[in-house]
């Protein structure tokens, strides 16, 4: 799975949290003291006070896609390859593509996926363990799961 999501969507849901309650304080719904200092695990001050806690959290979210964004613009998509018996199949675990996002080829033992969406382009490859062709193969998508399987004769 991408590297983009994670510890920046985190903050980016803490500082929709802020919002939530600054809203509500504007309101007149809620009182908040925001005199409390923020203090990590091990009890020491971090130094940050309530009131800029908000601006914190949307600049270490913005810092974490910056980190976490290709420096090529390709994201690399994930393939991992499992062999039994019955079948081969592939699972790329993906949950922002769609499946008419996906471009899928195989040339031999080679299988390269493609996409685009409004985030990005998407490209990954894996190695088959033989010689495969896509009109054989089952697609399915389920919770952000593209599984592509071959039946084979074992």
């Amino acid at each position: 799975m991408s590297g983009r999501s994670g510890f920046g969507d985190l903050l980016r849901g803490l500082s929709r949290l802020s919002d939530a309650i600054g809203d509500a304080v504007e309101n007149g719904d809620a009182k908040v003291d925001r005199s409390f200092k923020v203090r990590s695990l091990d009890g020491s001050d971090l130094g940050e006070a309530f009131g800029e806690l908000k601006s914190k959290l949307k600049e270490k979210a913005e810092e974490a896609d910056e980190a976490a964004a290709p420096a090529t613009g390709l994201i690399e998509l994930e393939l991992e390859v499992f062999e039994s018996e019955r079948e081969v199949q592939v699972l790329i675990d993906e949950p922002r593509l769609r499946p008419t996002y996906i471009q899928l080829d195989v040339a031999d033992d080679v299988l390269v996926v493609t996409a685009t969406n409004d985030e990005g382009e998407y490209r990954g490859e894996a190695l088959l363990p033989r010689p495969l062709a896509m009109p054989g193969a089952r697609v399915e998508t389920r919770n952000g799961i593209l599984t592509i399987t071959w039946s084979t004769d074992g």
